[in-house]
């Protein structure tokens, strides 16, 4: 497809930053690598692009590698956030005192027992009212604003203490990433310097989603540079909860830098009556022309929620088995989502499709790695150890298990490999006989992951004899086999995104906790939230759950709340690219057992008279 006037007049900009206004289906990530591109083959060396998730991370590098060839590539850094920051802490932290070799604390669990233990430390042990998950809410929020809080406040000494313990333990957690590269951008002038003379151009997608944090590790890092050009769209600003705001793109950004402004208002996504609809919610600038397909929305009303679900799964198989107008080739399963505000609206319709055997994915974030079976727990904490032997929580978990000779020392590599099993513990001595051979070979090479799994594989195969006298009588070989599928898919995925030589087990589990070797299952019926649905597309999509303090949130009271509730209204119309089904129940049961009538959504009426031509 020919490139639109708008789309050549951004990519040919250059030397002053530059905002360009993106709606939905405007092609914003085609111009977004259109731009790198002719960046690249005019010379402008080493480009740094920006974005919020490593899907689109990983999609806007997909499309630089079926362009560009391997030297050029070498020149443009496209992450997100929190891997660009992470990346600048553990190359440079030690220019403010952090020590080598960190790694990213994933589990919620570990951090309770950290803070547990400073809260022992400090005289809290007998305040049962005090919540650790409060305080560790409380020490996120001053990360997240860069801020430490003052001497008079109670958290102080805990605040203190508790990051200190991490940094003895070689440990950060998700905010220090951020708060620790705006403390090396603020107070070491000379990195600034440095990647400014790196990176000639700075790329900020989805920046209507930025939060104070980013837009501050922005401004440090590029208040020098000429090309910095932020994309986004005001209306689908979704994550205030996180502390986003589009103001950061709307004001802030025209404040601080004085860009050009550039708005690309056509959308070749959505079909009309699907534009139509989403102007009723919120009435930006289209070309509802750009698009020659009418396509379809429509409005249905159930009696009860198991009869609307029953409706689409009904509708879904119809679409299967005898096509869509609207739709040139057949229609699969994997072209077809299901919306809702809540994952709660989804209960009755999921018990259905496992029922009928309909094959579907749940959109949910990515959770941090963990193993089911004790043998792989065992397995997964030596991992932590090899890669940080200061971690004594790990040590303890491990020790839960495992005696170590008191001779080695802790530091000493072949410190795990003194290990010996506990009485009574439970656990398969065959298969920890296979562990402790895997250890050996990471701590020999940490390359030689898949090697290491084998070893292990081939020690379940052993313990629990024949394949099938195991599947018939062990369900365990089954969770045993699972674990090491996962472990292996996510060393596939991480082999992806780093080169043989330079592989190694502490950053395989930092891109594990920034969550870049997750391995989503698309195939069949995708189910999402609003806020997994950004920046996804389908042929025809259902929206249930359509009423009043469902969509929008009962929740959303003040105006900015309100204003949200639209913008997460237009992402879930905007991801139809040809159908959207809008559907609601007229009795609802209540959590607490209750059958309760309900009001249709408010924007279901503004849906409906857009739809007809008339005003609401």
């Amino acid at each position: 497809m020919r490139l639109t006037d708008t789309q050549e007049k951004i990519i040919a900009h250059k030397d002053s930053p530059l905002l360009v206004t993106a709606g939905p289906g405007s092609g914003k990530t085609r111009v977004l690598v259109e731009k790198t591109i002719n960046l690249i083959k005019s010379g402008e060396k080493k480009v740094l692009a920006l974005t919020f998730s490593n899907k689109a991370a990983a999609e806007i590098t997909e499309r630089l590698k079926n362009r560009l060839d391997q030297d050029e590539m070498n020149d443009i850094n496209v992450g997100t956030f929190h891997s660009f920051c992470l990346e600048l802490v553990l190359d440079r932290g030690n220019m403010i005192g952090l020590p080598s070799s960190l790694t990213v604390i994933e589990s919620d669990k570990d951090k309770i027992e950290l803070l547990k233990r400073i809260l022992n430390e400090v005289g809290y042990q007998s305040a049962k009212k005090i919540n650790p998950k409060d305080i560790l809410k409380e020490i996120s929020l001053y990360k997240q604003k860069f801020k430490f809080p003052s001497e008079e406040n109670e958290i102080y000494y805990i605040f203190e203490a508790y990051n200190n313990l991490l940094l003895e333990q070689r440990l950060i957690d998700y905010d220090d990433i951020l708060f620790y590269a705006y403390r090396l951008l603020n107070e070491k002038p000379q990195v600034v310097r440095l990647y400014n003379r790196i990176y000639k151009t700075v790329f900020i997608d989805e920046a209507q989603d930025l939060n104070e944090a980013q837009y501050d590790i922005i401004y440090s890092l590029c208040i020098n540079l000429r090309n910095i050009i932020m994309i986004g769209d005001e209306n689908q600003s979704i994550y205030g909860f996180n502390g986003s705001s589009s103001l950061f793109m709307t004001e802030r950004f025209l404040k601080d830098f004085n860009p050009e402004k550039i708005n690309m208002k056509e959308n070749f996504r959505s079909t009309q009556q699907i534009i139509k609809a989403s102007k009723a919610i919120k009435n930006y600038e289209d070309n509802i022309g750009m698009y020659p397909l009418e396509g379809e929305v429509s409005i249905t009303k159930k009696t009860n929620e198991y009869l609307e679900a029953e409706w689409v799964l009904e509708k879904i198989l119809e679409q299967v088995d005898k096509g869509n107008p609207w739709v040139e080739n057949k229609v699969k399963f994997e072209n077809i989502a299901i919306i809702g505000r809540n994952r709660y609206v989804f209960q009755e319709l999921e018990q259905l499709l496992i029922h009928n055997k309909i094959p579907y994915n749940f959109r949910t974030t990515a959770k941090a790695l963990e193993s089911v079976t004790q043998e792989m727990q065992i397995f997964e904490g030596g991992l932590k150890f090899i890669t940080n032997p200061h971690n004594l929580l790990n040590k303890r978990s491990l020790e839960i298990f495992l005696s170590f000779s008191n001779t080695v020392k802790t530091t000493d590599k072949n410190y795990l490999l003194t290990a010996s099993l506990k009485k009574d513990k439970g656990v398969n001595e065959e298969i920890f006989a296979g562990i402790v051979k895997a250890w050996e070979i990471l701590l020999k090479d940490n390359e030689l992951f898949s090697r290491a799994l084998s070893e292990i594989e081939g020690s379940v195969k052993k313990s629990f004899g024949s394949v099938q006298s195991a599947e018939n009588t062990n369900q365990n070989y089954e969770l045993f086999l699972k674990d090491i599928t996962m472990w292996k898919n996510h060393w596939k995925k991480y082999c992806t995104l780093a080169v043989t030589g330079s592989r190694n087990l502490i950053h395989f589990k930092n891109q594990i906790a920034l969550g870049k070797t997750a391995n989503y299952d698309y195939k069949g019926i995708t189910l999402t939230t609003v806020h997994m649905a950004k920046g996804l597309e389908y042929d025809i999509v259902f929206i249930i759950g359509m009423c009043e303090g469902v969509f929008p949130d009962y929740r959303a009271i003040d105006d900015s709340q309100i204003e949200e509730e639209k913008n997460n209204m237009f992402v879930a119309l905007t991801r139809a690219k040809r159908v959207c089904y809008l559907s609601f129940p007229e009795y609802r049961i209540m959590p607490w057992g209750k059958e309760k009538k309900q009001i249709p959504s408010q924007y279901l009426k503004d849906i409906y008279m857009a739809l007809k031509g008339k005003d609401t």
